[in-house]
């Protein structure tokens, strides 16, 4: 029926949105984390882009920007020879306190922390979800 078709065509555009959101975040997030920017590039206000990333993932834009940041953050921890305040500088974060504070919110570790436990268990750094035990 119609109304079920209509719903069904929203819905797979917004899974779209969201594919192409997360294409561009992985692209961008070191130098761009306003969804302004996303939603210009993709053509839809920041509103539509929250609703659609939403709609998609039960997770708001600025998650995937942040978990990206966490990532890189934890790869260059464990296989960069660089401070955390050098990391830091590097992921165009505003200072090392603020990186440890979202670091250790995201991950329950600080930065420091994580390096070690890598070092000592080989943690995987690209798995966002993996806590040491």
């Amino acid at each position: 029926d119609a109304e079920k078709q209509v719903e069904k065509s929203a819905r797979s555009r917004k899974e779209e949105i969201f594919q192409d959101y997360l294409s561009l975040v992985s692209d961008h997030f070191q130098q761009q984390r306003e969804l302004r920017f996303y939603a210009d590039v993709l053509c839809i206000s920041v509103h539509y882009l929250c609703e659609a990333v939403y709609a998609a993932s039960g997770r708001y834009p600025k998650h995937y920007i942040r978990q990206a940041l966490i990532s890189e953050a934890k790869y260059l921890l464990a296989y960069a020879p660089r401070s955390a305040a050098a990391i830091s500088e590097e992921l165009g974060l505003p200072n090392p306190a603020w990186f440890s504070r979202l670091f250790k919110r995201e991950t329950g570790l600080t930065p420091g922390e994580f390096r070690r436990q890598f070092k000592n268990s080989h943690i995987s750094p690209s798995n966002p979800d993996t806590k040491p035990s």
